[in-house]
């Protein structure tokens, strides 16, 4: 049976989260028109809402799966990892905010089509650092929340119990092949083994043959050899 949407599950959740993603929202506007107003590119834009302010409800939400920080008197270091690397995720994703909306906020005070332009005297002109976290706001944030998912992932639970299933694929493997070689060593020394008994064996067959070819070969021609006492 299709489940339909729970009134009070959404009800809940706005009462627990709908300011802070009212303000996501509000600050997202904020971010991907400072975006576009520097670059005049909506996949720019795009991408920058996705990071700064996407990123920011993202990493809360991944400290509901971090891993235990201390069990008694032991202090895990994947659990202080993992909360070290959302944490750092949550203030880079609120640094880079803040940085975006008032360089959004200064674009849109040093509008000409600001009703107020005579109150925002003071913004003759968009400032130099505003044109510049713009610029350099999303490879920072690309590659930082890249780094710390990445770092967060490989101290999670999930990689390490796919690291111990790796690891014993890896060992059987590895068992396998060790007694595949074996075997072939097993059998390259059989192989010579035989092949030395035989040839021991027919080589010393020959020589007899031989000695004994030798001996009738001069008896026949001095037959009188033969009475004479060793």
């Amino acid at each position: 049976m299709k489940k339909g949407i729970d009134p009070t599950a959404l009800w809940t959740a706005a009462k627990e989260h709908g300011l802070r993603y009212f303000a996501a929202i509000v600050t997202g506007a904020l971010t991907g028109y400072a975006g576009y107003s520097f670059t005049t590119n909506y996949w720019y834009a795009l991408t920058l809402v996705v990071l700064a302010e996407g990123a920011s409800l993202y990493w809360p939400s991944r400290l509901e799966t971090v891993r235990a920080v201390k069990t008694g008197k032991h202090w895990h270091l994947d659990g202080i990892g993992q909360w070290l690397c959302a944490l750092l995720g949550i203030a880079l994703s609120w640094i880079s905010i803040v940085a975006t909306d008032i360089s959004s906020a200064a674009v849109i005070a040093t509008s000409n089509d600001n009703a107020m332009a005579e109150i925002f005297s003071v913004f003759a002109k968009v400032p130099d650092w505003s044109q510049q976290v713009i610029v350099y706001v999303l490879p920072v944030l690309a590659f930082s929340h890249g780094a710390l998912l990445t770092l967060f992932y490989i101290l999670s639970e999930d990689a390490e119990i796919a690291r111990s299933i790796r690891g014993i694929e890896r060992s059987a493997t590895l068992s396998i092949r060790r007694s595949n070689a074996d075997a072939e060593m097993a059998r390259a020394q059989a192989y010579v083994n035989k092949h030395r008994a035989i040839a021991t064996k027919a080589a010393t067959a020959k020589g007899e043959q031989e000695a004994v070819e030798s001996v009738d070969s001069t008896y026949a021609v001095n037959p009188t050899k033969r009475q004479q006492p060793s």
